[in-house]
């Protein structure tokens, strides 16, 4: 009878110190409240303490995995650790498995610049996506699928092509200022210089760092050369500097630097969230993963900060050797669209430094300047 008592005590002791042990096997409860809550932290860590058994469990997996693409400011770069951890056996396998091995072989065509066979790969994975299972858990693959394809068709030539597939992406997109970034290449190769510079206004958005791409401040610099505008040119080239300069003297930090990107600026909003504990999880745990993302921010810009040296200073030496007045690689553009025809067409006209800032607006830029060659 005594050993009877003692293991009912120690059952009770560890129901008090772990709630969870008395709940359903998927403690769904949990995660819709603090999903309510919109206490990001708190989910992403409640998330990482369930990984052993959810790793075991197919059908907790795949309603965390719901779970991460309804919310994505819990962390991106959990939705791809989530992903690579599946369990050995979990809902509809012989699809995923499919999606899988089928993306690994468009991959290889593209590392082997086979890009329009790789293109029609990457558009029979979204196709059969699309059919079997067409929810918005798969935003983030779908849109995954749809970069590879614009990248595809740049690689093989087709800008056109390649610009209107990158317009099917939009904001909720983890990468989508690498896309806005790449998009104004293709604009430019397809010889789109208003819907080139408007990328590049939609990468100076407020919701971003004030700090491009270093490559972007020169293909910017080519643009304004191709339609004969100094001014801008030498404007471009001083924040390139300053750029340049904020980064060697510090003031350009890493926080600064997180908020280049969706992607990043997900955890910086993480680790600069006000700590609220919850039954599921601890003041301490929280306090953990906040040091964890911000150590791990700090890591990333420390890694890239070289880079984007290397980088600017390339771009300033460029700007002077291809920019100069003798170059005659960058034939001049005399004509631009018209803004009565843009205007007519349905787009508002705004100052492109005008202080109010819509995200839905991000990536619809257009430059409706003149050339001012002769």
């Amino acid at each position: 009878m005594k050993k009877h008592s003692l293991v009912v005590l120690v059952l009770f002791i560890t129901c008090i110190s772990r709630p969870l042990c008395l709940q359903a096997k998927i403690p769904k409860e949990n995660y819709q409240t603090l999903l309510e809550d919109k206490n990001d932290l708190a989910l992403r860590t409640y998330i990482l303490s369930r990984i052993p058994k959810a790793y075991k469990d197919p059908e907790e997996w795949v309603f965390v995995r719901h779970l991460l693409h309804k919310r994505p400011n819990i962390g991106f770069d959990l939705l791809y650790f989530w992903d690579q951890k599946r369990p050995k056996r979990i809902p509809k396998q012989k699809i995923i498995k499919k999606i899988d091995r089928l993306l690994k072989k468009a991959d290889r065509l593209m590392l082997n610049k086979r890009f329009l066979k790789a293109f029609f790969l990457y558009q029979k994975i979204l196709r059969y996506v699309e059919k079997k299972n067409p929810s918005k858990d798969n935003e983030f693959l779908i849109f995954s699928l749809i970069h590879s394809m614009a990248r595809a068709l740049y690689g093989a030539g087709r800008f056109k092509d390649s610009l209107r597939a990158y317009n099917w992406i939009d904001q909720r997109y983890p990468l989508y200022r690498k896309v806005l970034f790449e998009k104004t290449w293709a604009a430019f190769r397809a010889g789109r210089v208003d819907l080139a510079l408007g990328a590049i206004a939609s990468q100076n958005s407020s919701y971003f760092s004030k700090y491009l791409n270093p490559e972007a401040y020169l293909l910017q610099m080519y643009l304004y050369k191709k339609l004969c505008r100094e001014k801008e040119i030498n404007m471009i080239r001083k924040q390139l500097k300053q750029f340049q300069q904020d980064l060697k003297n510090n003031s350009f930090d890493y926080k600064q630097w997180a908020t280049s990107d969706i992607e990043t600026f997900a955890l910086l909003k993480l680790s600069q969230q006000e700590i609220k504990p919850t039954p599921f999880v601890t003041r301490s745990q929280l306090q953990k993963e906040q040091s964890y993302i911000t150590q791990l921010l700090k890591k990333l810009f420390k890694e890239e900060k070289p880079k984007l040296l290397k980088q600017i200073d390339k771009a300033i030496s460029f700007s002077y050797l291809t920019l100069s007045p003798n170059s005659k690689k960058l034939p001049p553009i005399k004509k631009l669209p018209s803004q009565k025809k843009l205007l007519e067409s349905g787009l508002e006209m705004w100052p492109v430094d005008d202080a109010e800032d819509w995200v839905d607006e991000i990536g619809k830029h257009r430059f409706i300047g003149r050339s001012k060659c002769h």
